[in-house]
């Protein structure tokens, strides 16, 4: 879990994974340069499992999580941004499926949006009329090989960077199982880190970009990607 003055929301993060963790889960969150309480929201949570706070850089969500995936020991991994939260029952499910099937990789749930209540952005109603499958990172689990096959974050991404790794785990030819379930629940509300950027300050083009230049040196196709449900009209 990046985190980076994440005192108004941290909070509900850290409990939507306490309350399912068992004790030999870590939860790690790493405060990228905070200058709020989030250190000591952290430093005063208590969960069931290992919590671990490690000091980033403050160079992004990118370097943060390469820092907690070094730390990490467990045989899946799988991510939480702290403005973002889980439902009940989240990580079983993405568990039972991993289990069940040795061939897939990464589970990947559906991303339910909602307007935070303490938002001026009530008019954003675009994104919020179903759950979607989508490139968020906090809706899926990996297993560890996966990292040890593609690489970790790139750090000099500090937008994109999801896509960057997802675009790298579908050239690899990794399998991702779908599950149609809720797998995140993501807040919009005022200080969103991607609020007001264009694609090209988002370096969403640059992902593609890096992305086909590997691919047409290697001649290379994509893996399948979860499909939307495309309603009637």
């Amino acid at each position: 879990m990046p985190v980076r003055d994440g005192q108004r929301y941290i909070r509900t993060a850290l409990e939507s994974v306490a309350c399912q963790c068992a004790d030999a889960d870590e939860l790690i969150v790493i405060d990228d340069a905070s200058t709020d309480q989030t250190v000591e929201i952290v430093k005063a949570f208590s969960a069931p499992c290992r919590v671990h706070l490690l000091k980033g850089a403050g160079k992004g969500p990118a370097a943060a999580r390469n820092l907690g995936l070094a730390r990490a020991t467990g045989r899946l991994i799988t991510f939480l941004d702290h403005d973002d939260y889980w439902p009940k029952k989240r990580i079983q499910s993405h568990l039972d499926c991993l289990e069940a099937q040795p061939s897939v990789d990464i589970a990947m749930g559906r991303v339910e949006y909602f307007l935070s209540p303490d938002s001026a952005r009530q008019n954003e109603t675009r994104m919020l009329s179903e759950a979607v499958y989508g490139v968020n990172l906090g809706a899926s689990t990996f297993r560890r090989e996966v990292f040890e096959n593609v690489g970790l974050f790139d750090e000099r991404m500090r937008f994109s960077e999801d896509h960057d790794l997802f675009l790298r785990i579908r050239e690899a030819g990794c399998q991702i199982l779908p599950i149609d379930d809720i797998g995140l629940y993501y807040r919009i509300h005022d200080t969103n880190m991607t609020r007001g950027k264009s694609p090209q300050e988002m370096q969403f083009f640059e992902a593609i970009h890096k992305s086909l230049s590997r691919r047409r040196a290697q001649r290379q196709a994509l893996s399948a990607f979860p499909k939307n449900r495309i309603r009637d009209a």
